[in-house]
Parts: C-alpha cells; sequence; structure tokens
C-alpha cells in the first residue's frame, strides 16, 4: 500500500507510456534505444501543474515513418501540450487522446488516418 501511495504522489509514469509506445513500434526501436526517455529524440520533459516531477510535454516525431496505430496509453500524458505526430503512416488516433485537456497544438496531417475521434474535436 506504501508503494501505491508513493506512486500516486508521482503522478502518472510518462516514462511507461513512452517504452510501451517503442516495444509495440518498430520505427520507435530504431529511434530510441534503452536509455532514459529524456534523451529520446522528440521527446520533451518539462515540469506541469507545479509539480517538480518531470512530466512529457511536447512529442515531435514528425516524418519518422511511424506505422500503425496511436497508442490509446498516449491520452495518460495529461501534462502533453504539443504533438506533432504529421508525415507518418498512422492508421488510427485513439479516443483517450480527447482527454489531453493541456494540449494547444496537435498535428496528424500526411498520415493515413480513415478517421478523426469526435473527441479530437471537443478539444479547445
Amino acid at each position: 500500500a506504501e508503494a501505491a501511495a508513493e506512486a500516486a504522489l508521482r503522478g502518472p509514469d510518462d516514462e511507461a507510456v513512452l517504452r510501451a509506445w517503442r516495444a509495440k513500434c518498430p520505427e520507435l526501436q530504431e529511434l530510441w534505444d534503452e536509455s532514459k526517455p529524456a534523451t529520446w529524440e522528440g521527446i520533451t520533459f518539462g515540469e506541469a501543474h507545479g509539480r517538480a516531477n518531470k512530466r512529457v510535454v511536447q512529442i515531435g516525431l514528425t516524418s519518422q515513418g511511424l506505422t500503425g496505430d496511436v497508442p490509446a496509453a498516449l491520452g495518460e500524458l495529461t501534462a502533453l501540450t504539443r504533438m506533432f505526430l504529421g508525415d507518418n503512416q498512422l492508421t488510427s488516433v485513439p479516443e483517450a487522446l480527447g482527454g489531453l485537456t493541456a494540449l494547444t497544438a496537435l498535428d496528424l496531417n500526411h498520415n493515413q488516418l480513415t478517421s478523426v475521434p469526435a473527441a479530437l474535436g471537443e478539444l479547445t
């Protein structure tokens, strides 16, 4: 129970979300090595919500040849303010991204998306 309370104080595990995406995406396995996600190309960590813990605040992976689905787990990156995934070969975007209320910029241009969840249109 003590470990769970400590995890709750730390907040979401943004690094775990990124590692899970890397595990299912061959293009990210080539781009990102096994080191700390804070050193990964296209990922910017920063302070969020007045907390000193590092959160993912920007994803910039334009023109990286990414394929497949954008994982729903990215919806857990609640400090994310900017996400640039244009010029890839992504096929779907999860409804969960609609919960990213801090998001101010989202680029999904020039992918192979067949639809975009309505929840993305509700972000302001």
